[in-house]
């Protein structure tokens, strides 16, 4: 198996669209995180949009790497039911 198996186009496709829409959820989240701190004074509001604001960070950063896992997974369950595998 060969390096382009492990990253043809469908995958890179798919990489790149992942990385995409989270690169934007982050910077989306950014831009919130700053309208909090400028719009929201002190206290328990500002508290509870930010620990929400991390969580779902830390939950969108385990979606993409599930993403990713899965996308390459099955472009290697595809190369390998689909060609002998060879050692050498």
């Amino acid at each position: 198996m060969g390096w382009s198996d492990w990253t043809g186009s469908e995958n890179l496709k798919a990489i790149v669209r992942h990385t995409l829409h989270c690169t934007a959820a982050v910077l989306s989240f950014m831009w919130v995180s700053w309208l909090v701190r400028i719009g929201v004074g002190e206290g328990l509001l500002k508290a509870c949009i930010e620990n929400v604001e991390r969580f779902v960070l830390v939950v969108l950063f385990l979606v993409f790497l599930f993403n990713i896992g899965y996308d390459l997974w099955k472009e290697i369950l595809r190369n390998v039911k689909s060609s002998p595998l060879v050692f050498s």
